[in-house]
This record gives structure tokens, sequence and C-alpha cells, in this order.
């Protein structure tokens, strides 16, 4: 608070990892509420998709550095870049919206951090000991559902997810007890129906 600055940077760290991983959106989620709290401008190093740049949105962050805009370049190429650099369609239209509610933001980056443990587990279980919850009833996504995915979904959408996860579970407690040919069989049907609702749950948000 002593420091003369006006602008905060995000590591990388923090943004390569946010799409799947919990804590670093926590962190990218608090750093932005700092940077607001002491006006300063947010830009965020890393981003390299456009997924990257819409989760920043959602948080409040619309600067940004990284391979989804371009890789590095000498000065002299920089004027011809500007000139003919559109950005994203999604960006544009996001970066107009207002982001009350990051519920279903972190219940979609817990679902991807399930699905990638469990992915991890069954093609490498030596190495990646850990099995996530596959109890459909106590996993994190499904507090969620029960709670504040009510206030924002319609019945619907959140049946249809419902549907999908419970899938999700039975076939993941299915593919720990089967042979290793199986359980890809399995873990391809989880990854699918893990896309289908993410697709819902965009759809619903307008994403």
């Amino acid at each position: 608070k002593d420091l003369s600055i006006n602008t905060l940077k995000i590591d990388k760290s923090f943004v390569l990892d946010m799409l799947h991983d919990r804590a670093s959106l926590s962190i990218l989620e608090a750093t932005i509420a700092l940077a607001e709290a002491f006006r300063c401008d947010v830009i965020a190093e890393g981003v390299e998709s456009e997924e990257h740049g819409n989760v920043l949105i959602q948080l409040g962050c619309h600067q940004a550095q990284g391979y989804v805009l371009s890789k590095p370049m000498p000065s002299y190429e920089v004027e011809a870049w500007l000139a003919s650099f559109e950005g994203y369609e999604s960006w544009v239209k996001n970066s107009k919206k207002i982001f009350h509610d990051h519920s279903s933001l972190y219940a979609v980056v817990e679902h991807k951090e399930w699905t990638k443990n469990l992915q991890n587990h069954l093609s490498d279980p030596e190495n990646y000991p850990f099995i996530p919850q596959l109890d459909d009833n106590k996993c994190d996504f499904q507090k969620w559902l029960e709670t504040d995915a009510k206030k924002h979904f319609s019945k619907q959408s959140i049946k249809e997810i419902s549907s999908a996860h419970s899938k999700i579970h039975l076939k993941a407690r299915k593919a720990l007890s089967a042979q290793n040919g199986k359980q890809m069989d399995y873990l391809n049907e989880i990854i699918n129906l893990h896309k289908e609702i993410l697709e819902i749950i965009q759809a619903q948000n307008n994403l």
C-alpha cells in the first residue's frame, strides 16, 4: 500500500492453471479484487486461449498478454499487427456484461479438476495414486447443483446437468474396477459427458 504503483501484473503460472485448478482461480480472483481496491490496472500474463480470456473477463480483468494475442515480434511489425488484430467476438460480447456470480465458474473448474485427476489416475495410478470423490452425492459439484445453481439455472438445465453428472460418477466407479482396455472406454464416455455439462453451463450463461 506504500508503493507508488498503478498496475498489478498476474504471473502466468496462475493464469495457465486457472481453467482446471481451483486454487489458481481463487488467487486470480483475490488479486483482481486487490487491484480494484487500490484502483490499479491489472494485466494477466500467459493468456493462451480464447477460454482463458473469457474467464479473466468474468473475473473483471480486461487486459492481458500471451500467445493467444501474439507471439513476440520485432518492434517494426507491431504497427501492422495492431491494424489487423480483431480479437475474439466472445471477448467483445462478454466485456460488455457485468458478472456478479462466479459460482458456476468455480463449478466448471472443479469439474475439470475432478475429471483430470480421474484421467491421471486411470492412465498412471502409480504416479497419480489420488482418486477423486466417487460418490456423486458428496462431491463439490453436487453441492453447487443443490445450492447456487438453482439461483441462476433453469430447472431443465439442472435436470440435464444432474443426469450427466450421475452417469459420470457411475462410469468412474465402473472404470476403476474394469480391466485396462475397458477403463479407457469408460474414460472416453466420461470425457464426453463432461463436455456435455460444460456446454449446458456455457449456453445458460450465454458464454
